[in-house]
C-alpha cells in the first residue's frame, strides 16, 4: 500500500477580534485542534496531517500553502 504524504490545507477559519470564526462569520464552537493548538502563532487555520495526528493548527494568514478546502453550495 502506498503511504500518503502529510498534508497541510487552509480551511475557512480565521481569528477575528480574538474569536475563531468560520468564513461565513459564524463562531467556531467545536474545533478539533491538534495538541497544544491554537498556539497563538496565527490568525488563519489549516488542516494538518502530521505524525499520524490529523487536526487543526493555527498559522499566519500570510503563510504560503499548496492547497485549500472550500465550501461549495449545491443547488
Amino acid at each position: 500500500m502506498k503511504q500518503l504524504q502529510p498534508y497541510r490545507l487552509l480551511i475557512g477559519l480565521r481569528l477575528i477580534g480574538g474569536i475563531w470564526k468560520w468564513i461565513d462569520g459564524s463562531p467556531a464552537t467545536s474545533v478539533p485542534w491538534r495538541p497544544r493548538q491554537p498556539s497563538g502563532g496565527g490568525d488563519c487555520a489549516e488542516l494538518e496531517d502530521h505524525d499520524d495526528i490529523i487536526g487543526i493548527n493555527d498559522i499566519p494568514c500570510s503563510h504560503d500553502r499548496s492547497g485549500a478546502i472550500c465550501e461549495v453550495r449545491l443547488t
